[in-house]
């Protein structure tokens, strides 16, 4: 009967963790209708950081996308609707962003396809992808730090 209860309390911690951890799948699938307040309410048991810039407004949180540390973050127009997300290394070093961009481009491609533009410039890599029809998907690296934003495409 101990065995038992043991592997039963290890079946559930291992459920918490596999639970616990950042759902990339989320990520991509999550609805663009949200609002600043709905996103707000959903991270309640989260510690997050508020941002305001150039009439956005940010939501972040550090969460994990193992093995590395991440911040992921929300984009709200002025009129607090969401208008996208992003996805940068929480630790910020070389290898961490190197290591995250890595992994981002290979499941980029496994997702969006091998067709996209590469652009160069003062020491920054941008990947763009822009066959999607509900957002803009772009992965860029500078450094010590990786970011992959989704961005609603806005209606014609």
């Amino acid at each position: 009967m101990k065995l038992f209860t043991l592997v039963i309390l290890i079946l559930i911690l291992f459920k918490v963790e596999i639970i616990a951890q950042f759902s990339i799948d989320n990520f991509f699938d999550g609805s663009f209708n949200r609002t600043y307040t709905s996103v707000k309410d959903s991270l309640a048991e989260k510690k997050i950081t508020e941002k305001n810039a150039m009439g956005i407004k940010t939501i972040m949180y550090y969460d994990y996308y193992e093995p590395l540390s991440i911040q992921v973050g929300y984009m709200f127009k002025e009129d607090g609707n969401l208008m996208g997300r992003i996805i940068g290394n929480g630790k910020e070093d070389e290898e961490s962003a190197n290591k995250l961009f890595d992994i981002f481009k290979k499941l980029l491609i496994e997702k969006f396809g091998s067709i996209y533009t590469s652009n160069s410039m003062l020491g920054v890599t941008m990947l763009s992808w822009t066959g999607n029809d509900r957002y803009s998907v772009m992965l860029s690296k500078k450094g010590e730090g990786t970011m992959m934003m989704l961005m609603k495409k806005q209606k014609k």
